[in-house]
């Protein structure tokens, strides 16, 4: 009878060590599946955050470029109208140039009608056109050329927050993420 028991238990341990070794085999197959579809989810959403990336990389390079397109414009067109004013102020310091402008005068009413004064002229109210000294039209030269220059700051900052607008963000959004980088023109 010991031989019958003995053999019982050597068909149950083989038995039991083919079950547990089957059963290992399908728990290896089961973790090589999910390794598997962890590895291609994981492989899925790293393709998905580098297209979005290189999206936001892309349009962060449009804007960039469409900025420092407008940069350039600015800088361009005020370097040329600075030296268009510059040479104005020296032509009319100079008396190269002249320049005249429409002007109405009022008779003065302290000043009484006395010999030196004549009876008609630009004092009773009649218009005519006066010359400016030339140190004078420089002055109402640079006077013009400030606001010119003002004006085209004024448009190229609307034409650079219109780019931003477009592109979804704003300067003070960029301010605010990098103050470092805000731009003083």
């Amino acid at each position: 009878m010991n031989f019958a028991i003995l053999r019982l238990l050597a068909v149950a341990a083989v038995a039991a060590a083919t079950a547990w070794g089957w059963q290992a085999n399908r728990y290896d197959k089961t973790i090589a599946q999910i390794q598997r579809n962890h590895a291609i989810e994981r492989q899925a959403a790293v393709d998905t955050v580098v297209t979005a990336l290189q999206a936001a990389i892309d349009k962060h390079r449009q804007l960039t470029d469409q900025l420092d397109a407008l940069d350039r414009t600015h800088f361009s067109e005020m370097q040329r109208a600075t030296a268009e004013n510059t040479r104005l102020q020296r032509a009319l310091a100079a008396g190269d140039v002249r320049m005249s402008v429409r002007a109405r005068c009022q008779p003065d009413a302290s000043a009484g009608t006395g010999e030196d004064q004549p009876s008609a002229g630009l004092g009773d109210g009649a218009a005519g056109r006066c010359e400016l000294s030339g140190a004078d039209a420089a002055d109402l030269v640079d006077l013009f050329a400030g606001a010119e220059r003002d004006a085209r700051k004024l448009r190229y900052l609307q034409a650079r927050e219109r780019a931003l607008e477009a592109s979804g963000a704003s300067s003070m959004q960029l301010f605010i993420r990098n103050p470092d980088n805000a731009h003083n023109k």
